[in-house]
């Protein structure tokens, strides 16, 4: 399953947040029109892990191999993109 996949099936919308569960690097991304993953900086990503390592390159932290899947959730106490 692709993120595309969610945002097809009505599971992610359009301008939906998604917050990073790490308390070491919060971070906060959004939905665009479609169905990409925007980082704060403008970022536009297809793969929820892409977007997480990017993100947190961007906060000069070394990527930590964890899948993007179990690291966003929908909205502050959401869904895992994983559990979607």
């Amino acid at each position: 399953m692709s993120f595309q996949d969610l945002f097809d099936a009505g599971l992610v919308e359009m301008d939906d947040a998604l917050v990073g569960v790490s308390p070491l690097h919060p971070g906060k991304a959004t939905v665009t029109s479609t169905g990409k993953i925007m980082l704060a900086n403008g970022q536009m990503f297809e793969d929820p892990t892409a977007a997480y390592e990017r993100f947190l390159t961007s906060q000069g932290a070394t990527p930590t191999g964890q899948s993007g899947w179990m690291y966003w959730r929908r909205g502050e106490g959401g869904p895992l993109l994983d559990d979607l």
